[in-house]
């Protein structure tokens, strides 16, 4: 009886400590989502999110609605390029920059046609190589097919957002930008270092 209480206290208390390293390790690579809700139609986005560490050049908040079937899970305002008619261009881009070094990127892309749309990861503020990419394309004249681009990366600094062809004069809106950080090294060393303590108790157990 006295074994297996020791044995179930044993037990409980690795449980704790895997949820506690677990929760550390989550809460420092948590992903943060910018739905877009909170601007204005028509307003370039610039800066608007610096304080989640995220900066757009060549976007505007748009409350384009009739003729275009957003994402179940697209509501509201969404983001759409500077550019005439909504198209972001590979030499005229939506560009998205980052403070820190981003793991992983996704955005619903709204209404894609025949000019696609494309997301590329980037390893530096300016330059540098190109690390990740998604793109997807619809069909001609489309305005209800919406696909999630999605990339990963080692450490993107820029994401770059445009459609990739030029066949007919119709654009795409954006909406839903998901970001996950880098986790710091920091928290790599500390799951090690729960990975080697719990490899302890075990082998004492």
């Amino acid at each position: 009886m006295m074994h297996l209480t020791k044995t179930t206290r044993r037990m409980s208390t690795r449980l704790s400590f895997l949820t506690l390293m677990g929760s550390l390790v989550m809460g420092a690579n948590a992903a943060t989502t910018i739905d877009f809700n909170d601007g204005t139609s028509g307003t370039l986005i610039g800066s608007f999110y610096s304080s989640l560490g995220v900066t757009f050049s060549g976007a505007q908040w748009s409350n384009i609605s009739a003729g275009y079937t957003p994402h179940p899970q697209s509501t509201g305002l969404r983001f759409i390029g500077a550019a005439n008619n909504l198209q972001p261009k590979v030499g005229n881009p939506i560009t998205i920059t980052f403070a820190e070094p981003i793991a992983s990127l996704s955005v619903i892309a709204n209404s894609v046609n025949a000019n696609g749309a494309r997301l590329e990861l980037y390893d530096a503020l300016s330059g540098g190589n190109l690390i990740a990419s998604d793109q997807v394309v619809g069909p001609s004249g489309a305005t209800n097919t919406n696909f999630t681009l999605s990339a990963t990366s080692s450490g993107a600094l820029r994401a770059v957002l445009y459609q990739p062809f030029s066949v007919e004069s119709e654009g795409v809106l954006f909406d839903n930008l998901t970001f996950t950080p880098v986790p710091e090294p920091g928290v790599a060393i500390l799951t090690s270092l729960a990975a080697i303590g719990f490899a302890a108790r075990r082998k004492r157990g």
